[in-house]
């Protein structure tokens, strides 16, 4: 009500964890002007109720226990909002008398929680940290008046004053909500603490807003970069320069400071790649956040020994798909106690700590990562370079294959499609390029190699050990590493050759399974991870030569069972190019993408690596038991 405002809008006051003496409390209550027998029978009622709740911060906290009485008609709320007054008054009068010395909440809601040197840290209570709070404001405090804020870095003191805008005409509002308090107090606690502290490091802040948390790392000594969608750009950069003398260090060239647009669906500006110590943010996974292009936005984003600290209050409709996009890092949430400012936190509020997988390890991660690609025709890439609606993205320096052109000896080159020359006259693309993407996009590789080794048109007999394309891959694979190169996998993609004999469809699984297992052994790598992918749905199956596909596929499907570190992704949904044979380029991209995810299932621990989902399915359980029940979950599919 119309009260409860008024007396929340008197500020707030000194924390008290003092006793109240019942005496002084009538005392208080007669000087409000009340007859001596409303006196009476208020005094003992008001002193029990405040009994329960001994930390007061501010007029408001004591007029929220004063509604009891309102409602037990006790009290008017014009006597209430009085009283309420005079309360708070005593309660800062005894603090002051028993410590000679109190703990004040500097204006614009920050506070010194460390203690004072005649009194030791008190751990605040919940109506304290609710005095800070913003969401229950009035709207003229969220999104009208400036929001002010304190923050302490050294010996001095920072002051930032914030523009907020209410909703527009398109629903667009920008607040200072209490998620960025809490996140922002949390890295100002942090750099405190540390022995390097924010300094000089690079900071990118997502879905920034007013910018609280961006400028606070600013005066905390980093260069930073705030983003937000290009509609919100105007008000952030209004208040990046309205604070940019204040977080200036004194005596220092100032530091890197500025606002601009970034939209996570787009291709992130190539000057943001790979350029952030750490990223921040507050509130970003509300209902229908495009989720996968944030977590490909953060990891390319990142230094490979980046964190992100991320405030998850008001908006968490988006958290879990976010984790389970996020394989490319390990998570946890903040420790209250420690890490976390002790006045500065809500229960509703929490921060997710990210960190890239193996960070602090960079100098002995492997600069490039090999993939090696076998099978037959729908491996080595058949898919149109002229497909309708479809983009060949930009080539990526990243991204290598390990290639012959023009007579030359094989060697590391740029990788664009065709990636195969095994058919030159019907090369094409394949799902190499989009799996080699994927896995730079989720930040698990810095560099990617790809070793071509598919031929359109083989039967699995020469896949197996002595089979000239056996032989090929292993030569040629042998030949592809360098110094600083990991062979790290192999994508399979074959079976249309054998789907036209009953007997080799039926032993396709033990032949696959048999075939892969001594190509890793010949490879080195006996665990080498293998990704395997099933068949067109769309091979005819009144065509003799394909006439048993279902049971190859479900032979692929089966394959894994008999192969430690293995996988079969599903061609579920997946078109053809017109041929009913060869998948289509957008299908191929798809297809890569089931390969990459598929991927860091099987090499990312389930900590970090969450559970994967998709609108289709793209990879099947390896838990089924034998050829038959893998034959009828085929043919259910």
């Amino acid at each position: 009500g119309s009260e409860y405002m008024a007396a929340r809008s008197q500020g707030n006051g000194p924390l008290d964890d003092a006793p109240i003496d019942e005496e002084e409390l009538r005392a208080a209550v007669e000087a409000s002007g009340l007859s001596p027998t409303r006196c009476s029978a208020l005094a003992a009622p008001l002193f029990a109720e405040l009994s329960l709740s001994p930390h007061l911060g501010s007029v408001s906290d004591v007029f929220q226990v004063l509604v009891v009485l309102i409602e037990d008609g006790l009290l008017g709320r014009a006597e209430a909002v009085d009283l309420s007054k005079r309360v708070h008054r005593l309660l800062s009068a005894n603090r002051e008398r028993r410590d000679g010395c109190g703990r004040r909440r500097p204006a614009g809601g920050t506070t010194a929680t460390q203690g004072t040197a005649c009194s030791p840290a008190v751990q605040p209570s919940a109506l304290e940290r609710l005095a800070w709070a913003r969401e229950h404001k009035s709207d003229a405090d969220r999104f009208e008046r400036d929001y002010a804020h304190q923050l302490t870095t050294g010996s001095r003191l920072v002051g930032l004053r914030l523009q907020q805008r209410p909703f527009s005409a398109l629903g667009f509002a920008s607040t200072v909500w209490d998620s960025s308090v809490v996140l922002s107090k949390a890295i100002e606690r942090w750099a405190a603490r540390g022995s390097a502290g924010l300094a000089g490091k690079a900071v990118v802040e997502l879905g920034a807003g007013c910018g609280l948390v961006g400028l606070t790392a600013a005066a905390l000594g980093a260069h930073v970069t705030l983003t937000d969608l290009p509609e919100n750009v105007p008000l952030l950069a209004a208040n990046v320069s309205a604070n940019r003398d204040a977080v200036a260090p004194p005596g220092k060239p100032p530091q890197t400071l500025q606002a601009r647009s970034l939209d996570w669906t787009a291709p992130l500006p190539t000057d943001l790649a790979a350029s952030a110590d750490l990223i921040v943010g507050t509130d970003l996974f509300y209902h229908g956040c495009p989720v996968e292009d944030l977590a490909s936005t953060l990891a390319s984003l990142a230094r490979p020994d980046a964190e992100a600290w991320l405030a998850v209050g008001r908006n968490r409709g988006g958290l879990d798909a976010f984790l389970a996009a996020s394989l490319g890092w390990s998570s946890r949430l903040a420790d209250r106690a420690t890490e976390l400012d002790p006045l500065y936190q809500l229960e509703d509020v929490d921060v997710l700590v990210l960190r890239r997988a193996g960070a602090g390890l960079a100098a002995q991660r492997p600069r490039r990562l090999i993939f090696a690609l076998c099978g037959q025709s729908n491996m080595a890439g058949r898919g149109s370079l002229l497909e309708a609606g479809v983009a060949a993205p930009p080539p990526d320096a990243r991204i290598s294959a390990f290639s012959q052109e023009g007579g030359e000896e094989e060697r590391w080159r740029v990788a664009a499609d065709p990636l195969h020359a095994d058919k030159p006259d019907k090369a094409g693309a394949g799902p190499g390029l989009s799996f080699a993407r994927e896995l730079l996009r989720r930040g698990f590789a810095q560099e990617v190699g790809l070793v071509p080794c598919a031929c359109g048109g083989s039967e699995m007999a020469r896949w197996e050990e002595g089979g000239d394309l056996f032989e090929a891959a292993v030569k040629r694979v042998a030949a592809s590493l360098g110094e600083g190169d990991t062979l790290a996998g192999l994508l399979w993609h074959q079976g249309e050759s054998d789907c036209g004999d009953a007997s080799l469809a039926r032993s396709h699984a033990a032949r696959c399974a048999r075939a892969l297992g001594r190509l890793r052994e010949r490879l080195g790598s006996p665990t080498l991870p293998v990704v395997l992918g099933e068949l067109g749905y769309f091979l005819d199956q009144r065509d003799g030569r394909f006439a048993h596909a279902a049971t190859v596929n479900a032979g692929t499907v089966a394959a894994p069972e008999r192969l430690p570190a293995a996988a079969c992704v599903s061609a579920h949904g997946l078109e053809h190019k017109g041929d009913r044979l060869h998948f289509s380029t957008a299908a191929q991209h798809e297809l890569g993408r089931r390969y990459a995810l598929a991927y860091l299932r099987l090499v990312r621990p389930k900590s970090e690596a969450g559970e994967i989902t998709a609108e289709a399915p793209f990879a099947f359980p390896t838990h089924a038991r034998g050829a038959e029940a893998a034959v009828a979950q085929a043919i259910i599919d």
